[in-house]
C-alpha cells in the first residue's frame, strides 16, 4: 500500500512538473492569440 501511495505521489509530482513547464507558455501565447 505504502509503494502504491508513493507511486500516485510521483505521478502527481510529475504531472504538475509538466504543467508548470507547459503553463509559462500557455501564459505568453495567450494575449498574441488574443490579438
Amino acid at each position: 500500500m505504502n509503494d502504491y501511495l508513493n507511486e500516485i505521489d510521483r505521478s502527481f509530482a510529475r504531472k504538475r512538473a509538466v504543467d508548470s513547464c507547459i503553463y509559462p507558455f500557455y501564459t505568453l501565447h495567450l494575449p498574441i492569440n488574443k490579438k
